[in-house]
């Protein structure tokens, strides 16, 4: 898993700042992957149009972008760190990126969203700065020196949307 994620994913990466020490934590890395980003570009609107009492059909109103709540899959070994460098023993290597990404991600963000930036695989678009938070892993399978699991995100401005060429 880990020496493939560059070539696999590009230069498709999500770079959150810790809410710890202000050190550059990546989604995609030796030790942890987001193997699915495609669910932070997909926006969720709101519409709710009115009824119109006598008339027929319903009085358009404009729709809101709410923020985005989803979860994305999720793989972390204990072979190394996220730097590549190999534990000796894989089970206390789990531990160890577990305990990085609890004190640096998710307990952080429980006191409000962290600064992020996203960079899709296409070198023609910009990078987008937005603000994450993170939820409790959900975590369906699991061995003694790897999971894959589920990690849910909130992004509370709404979704990751490029924008337009030209723009």
């Amino acid at each position: 898993m880990s020496r493939q994620v560059p070539e696999v994913f590009g230069i498709e990466q999500i770079t959150v700042t810790s809410g710890l020490d202000d050190s550059e934590i990546t989604l995609r890395n030796a030790a942890w992957v987001v193997m699915e980003a495609r669910g932070l570009s997909i926006p969720q609107v709101l519409i709710e149009n009115r009824d119109a009492p006598g008339a027929v059909g319903s009085t358009e109103l404009p729709g809101a972008e709410l923020e985005l709540r989803t979860s994305l899959p999720f793989q972390m070994t204990g072979g190394c760190d996220p730097d590549g460098v190999e534990y000796t023993d894989s089970r206390v290597g789990l531990r160890r990126n577990w305990t990085l990404l609890v004190q640096h991600l998710i307990r952080p963000s429980v006191d409000g969203a962290l600064d992020a930036v996203y960079q899709s695989i296409d070198p023609d678009e910009d990078p987008i700065e937005f603000r994450i938070q993170f939820g409790t892993l959900e975590i369906p399978g699991a061995s003694a020196s790897e999971w894959t699991c589920n990690l849910p995100i909130i992004l509370p401005g709404g979704a990751l949307v490029a924008q337009a060429a030209g723009s």
